[in-house]
């Protein structure tokens, strides 16, 4: 009997020992479903609370642009608020209504505006944003009947702010369109990149007037790469624009894809493919215009109603400045006939006065020839 009543605590002390310890793994249990239930009451407050955020941002968003552009159908997919670092819009389509129906004029997969931006700042319209980054950019270039193309109308007339963030376009293509929605009559510019931005305040230690600059480049199946860079002053009164087109394959093929009011400016033009390396200047100040323009040509090929014969082996150079045209160091043949030939226009209408000076070696004088010389011939 002795060795029984020794053996017999063991056993109840260990049913308790468990006991306990399944009680306090009963309480942690409890603590942690509950911790879980607190983290996901705190998570469906916090998305339901962005979610109200977003959905009231997307409603401002469409507001805002509505305003600034009354004549335009507006749309937005939706707005992202992210705190204390950044807005993101999804899905931005502004078009023209037009007669034939509602014309895009620029669409944009996302836009990101960063910046310090809180809740509050938010709720009192305050948006410091520093930087804003566009991806996936659709800007459709077209006529409209005022002369203008439809991109102008979207300009503003209000002063450059000294706020005015850094705007990079990071990726995105150009649509230039005819009068008429014709998708087989346009051209395509793509690996569109472009930056805004207000230039130094100061320079050569002096505080300069509040102006903005903007590069851009594109290229194109008709160009390797063509180069902007302008600049305009704080209330718009003056700006500056020059670039460049690199290895530029001129055609009449590209031309009947222009829209009718480019293909007039280049009716004198008719008939003439090469290459091209073209770089241009232009500055307004006050409406006071100036502009100059280059064009080096080679490898061209010119069959034209006035001209008798093909002319091969194009080269030369075009000067454009300021409403005088010329022509210098132009070569050309025609089978065993070469050419060469200088000429200053002095104006850009029919019947402008000019000066020339023409050589020709080994010219046949056939009827091809007298077909096109004047009746006084």
């Amino acid at each position: 009997m002795s060795r029984l009543t020794k053996a017999n605590p063991e056993p109840l002390e260990s049913d308790a020992a468990e006991s306990i310890r399944r009680s306090r793994d009963r309480v942690w249990e409890h603590r942690f479903v509950w911790l879980l239930l607190f983290a996901i009451l705190g998570l469906w407050c916090y998305f339901s609370l962005i979610g109200r955020v977003d959905s009231k941002l997307t409603s401002e968003v469409l507001k805002l642009l509505r305003k600034e552009f009354p004549r335009h159908y507006i749309s937005v997919d939706r707005a992202h608020f992210l705190s204390g670092k950044s807005i993101t819009i999804e899905g931005i389509r502004i078009a023209k209504p037009t007669d034939q129906g509602l014309r895009d004029v620029i669409r944009c997969g996302r836009v990101v505006c960063l910046g310090p931006i809180d809740l509050m700042g938010l709720a009192q319209g305050q948006l410091p944003v520093l930087n804003v980054e566009a991806e996936g950019v659709e800007i459709c270039l077209w006529p409209m009947l005022d002369g203008r193309f439809s991109i102008q109308e979207l300009a503003s007339a209000k002063p450059i702010s000294p706020n005015l963030p850094t705007i990079r376009v990071r990726s995105g293509f150009v649509r230039l369109g005819a009068e008429t929605v014709r998708v087989e009559q346009e051209i395509i510019l793509h690996d569109l990149q472009a930056q805004i931005q207000l230039a130094p305040r100061i320079v050569g230690g002096q505080v300069v007037p509040i102006s903005a600059i903007a590069n851009a480049s594109v290229s194109s199946s008709y160009f390797n790469k063509a180069m902007l860079r302008a600049s305009i002053v704080e209330d718009k009164s003056s700006w500056r624009v020059e670039g460049q087109i690199k290895k530029w394959v001129y055609s009449q093929r590209m031309v009947q894809q222009l829209p009718l009011k480019l293909q007039r400016y280049l009716v004198d033009a008719a008939g003439f493919s090469g290459e091209v390396e073209a770089e241009f200047f232009a500055n307004s100040n006050r409406g006071d215009l100036s502009y100059k323009a280059k064009a080096l040509i080679a490898n061209g090929r010119l069959l034209h109603p006035k001209v008798p014969y093909p002319l091969e082996s194009l080269s030369g150079e075009v000067i454009c400045s300021n409403g005088l045209t010329q022509l210098r160091n132009v070569r050309a043949a025609s089978g065993q006939t070469s050419m060469a030939f200088e000429c200053d226009i002095m104006g850009t209408t029919v019947g402008s006065p000019m000066t020339a000076a023409i050589t020709v070696r080994e010219l046949s004088l056939d009827q091809r020839l007298y077909a096109v010389l004047p009746p006084t011939f």
